[in-house]
């Protein structure tokens, strides 16, 4: 089974869907399980009003956990608002006792070691389309808490990505499709191609990995 653990597409089988602006009502006939955040490209000018449209939409009995949620320093608001809404989210997460959070972040990896570092909240953050280098994956990998989902970086020609493929346990991944094109099947494909893995223990190792570290997920 080729599982992809977020995607913003409804029409993908053994997937989690990803709701991402909450101010739009979920795709015509879609009745799955999904995930909910403030994604930090479209955060509310007021972030209370922005955590109180969160709130109804966890409390939608098909919503499973949050996100994505996040830091960009790319695009979106300034980096500290988005660190507030981020901090914001995590805690009611933890108050929900939410077992994952989804995360998105782009060059903002010593804001996020921090705030990992300060947060009681004791679920999974699962940081999405993850590209990091070595360097900050190895920072990354001492704490517990973190997964790493891979995607379309898989076929980006980057050394400095490729070199954390080599110490990103298989037992801390998962696949993704994101917004882009390819096929989850692909995805799994190309990280076999360049990690030299079969694709037969890929395959059975996420899926041990989603009963291990996210059951809920295996409700869909």
């Amino acid at each position: 089974m080729y599982f992809d653990i977020h995607t913003h597409k409804t029409s993908s089988k053994n997937s989690l869907y990803c709701h991402s602006d909450l101010t739009t009502p979920l795709p015509p006939n879609f009745n799955g399980t999904f995930t909910a955040g403030l994604h930090p490209w479209f955060l509310p000018t007021d972030i209370k009003e922005g955590l109180l449209l969160l709130k109804d939409w966890l409390d939608n009995k098909n919503c499973i956990s949050l996100g994505e949620c996040g830091l960009d320093r790319l695009r979106g608001p300034d980096i500290q608002y988005q660190e507030g809404a981020l901090v914001s989210q995590i805690n009611l997460a933890k108050e929900r006792q939410l077992p994952f959070v989804v995360i998105h972040c782009v060059r903002a990896y010593d804001l996020l070691l921090k705030i990992f570092k300060e947060t009681d909240y004791r679920g999974v953050f699962l940081l999405h389309d993850y590209l990091g280098g070595a360097s900050i994956t190895e920072e990354l990998l001492k704490n517990d808490q973190v997964l790493f989902s891979l995607g379309s970086g898989l076929f980006r020609s980057s050394n400095k990505f490729h070199e954390s493929l080599k110490i990103i346990p298989i037992e801390k991944l998962f696949f993704e499709t994101d917004d882009s094109n390819h096929l989850i099947e692909a995805v799994y494909y190309q990280y076999a191609s360049l990690t030299s893995n079969p694709i037969d223990k890929i395959t059975e190792q996420i899926y041990r990995n989603i009963h291990n570290h996210l059951p809920k997920v295996l409700n869909l």
